[in-house]
This record gives C-alpha cells, sequence and structure tokens, in this order.
C-alpha cells in the first residue's frame, strides 16, 4: 500500500513536470518564431537601406556631374568675357587717354579761372566781425546796447558813450552778430580752394582778447 501511494505520487509529479516542459517547449517556439521575424524584418531594412544608399549614390554622381557641366560652362564664359575686355580695353585704352587729357585740361582750366576771379576780389582782403556781447561782459541784466554795429554789409559805426556822432569804417565785407560760422566759411572757401590747389593762403586773425579771433579760425 505504501509503495502504491509512493507510485502515485511520482506519476503525479512526472506529469507536473512534463506539463511544465511542454509549457517551456512553447514558449520557445514562441520566441524562436518572434526572432525569426525579426530577423526577416532586419533582413528587409538591410536590403531597403542598400538600395536606398544606391540611390543616393547615383543622385550624388548625378548632381556631380550637373555641377561639373555647369563649372565648366562658367569657366568657358570667363574666358570668353576676359578675351572680349582684352580686345576692348585695347580699343579703348586711346580713349581712356583721350578721356584723361581732357579732364586734366579742365581741371587747370578750372584753377585758372578760379585765381583770376580770386585776384578780381582782391588778393588781400579784410573783414570784420562784431562779437555779440556775452554774460561774462558785465553788463547790467538787460542792457543790450552795443556802441558798435554793422551797416550796409561792409561798413561798421561806431559810436563814443554820450557822444552822438557816429564813425564809419569800411571793410571788405562785415559780419553781424548774427552771423554764424557757415557764413564766415562761405566768404573764405574760395581761398581754401586756392590753398588746395596748391597757391599760397594766408588767413589770420587779429582783435582783442577774448574777441573771437580762435573761435572764428576753428570754423
Amino acid at each position: 500500500e505504501e509503495a502504491g501511494r509512493l507510485r502515485e505520487s511520482l506519476e503525479g509529479r512526472a506529469k507536473e513536470l512534463e506539463g511544465r516542459l511542454a509549457e517551456r517547449d512553447a514558449e520557445v517556439g514562441e520566441r524562436d518564431a518572434t526572432i525569426a521575424s525579426l530577423e526577416s524584418r532586419a533582413a528587409a531594412l538591410e536590403d531597403d537601406l542598400a538600395r536606398q544608399r544606391e540611390r543616393m549614390d547615383e543622385d550624388r554622381e548625378a548632381e556631380a556631374g550637373r555641377l561639373n557641366a555647369t563649372i565648366d560652362e562658367l569657366r568657358e564664359r570667363l574666358r570668353a568675357e576676359e578675351e572680349g575686355l582684352r580686345t576692348a580695353g585695347l580699343a579703348s585704352a586711346c580713349k581712356v587717354k583721350e578721356l584723361e587729357d581732357v579732364i586734366a585740361r579742365g581741371i587747370e582750366e578750372r584753377r585758372r579761372m578760379h585765381e583770376i576771379i580770386q585776384e578780381l576780389r582782391g588778393n588781400v582782403r579784410v573783414y570784420a566781425r562784431i562779437r555779440p556781447f556775452l554774460p561774462g561782459d558785465g553788463l547790467p541784466p538787460g542792457d543790450s546796447t552795443s556802441f558798435v554795429s554793422a551797416g550796409t554789409g561792409s561798413t561798421v559805426h561806431v559810436a563814443r558813450p554820450g557822444d552822438p556822432s557816429e564813425h564809419e569804417f569800411k571793410f571788405d565785407r562785415v559780419f553781424d552778430q548774427s552771423a554764424g560760422q557757415d557764413c564766415v566759411y562761405e566768404e573764405v572757401s574760395g581761398l581754401v580752394t586756392s590753398a588746395l590747389d596748391g597757391y599760397n593762403v594766408v588767413l589770420f586773425t587779429y582783435g582783442q582778447t577774448g574777441s573771437g579771433k580762435t573761435h572764428t579760425l576753428q570754423g
């Protein structure tokens, strides 16, 4: 009886192990099928990748061929342009030299006429510039009395305090208190041009300290 129970126990245990083994075999079969499917997909992807690489290589070769053809065409056009420029340069060299001579004669004539105009205006010119009152001049607030005034553009009137009579002085031009630096430069710009043309020109200012000499020359 004890031996029968032991045999039944062993047989049950053997059936259980056989069931587990069958389950494991099924799992292994599923895994093998999955692996086979993945390997098949990998092979298909590798084939597709190889075909794409082949197409890309063909496209690169075609594009390189087009670029080389374009480069050759541009080189040929450049050679033709250079040859045309050399031919045109030989033909236009005389014309350029002729135009340069005309320009040089025009510049020389302009300088000559400019100097004639400057001589007609006077080789020595004297200008007067009236400086406006400044806060530091010591006048009482609101007092703008001036004993020096500009006349018609070339005269200066000077009156002494308490003396009704005036003294008139004439210059080539008089700049009144409202004249700015641009007015002064416009008047002497012809002399600046003469200096740039190579002629000797002297501009200097004269007056007492604080009268605006440096301000006028600095522009």
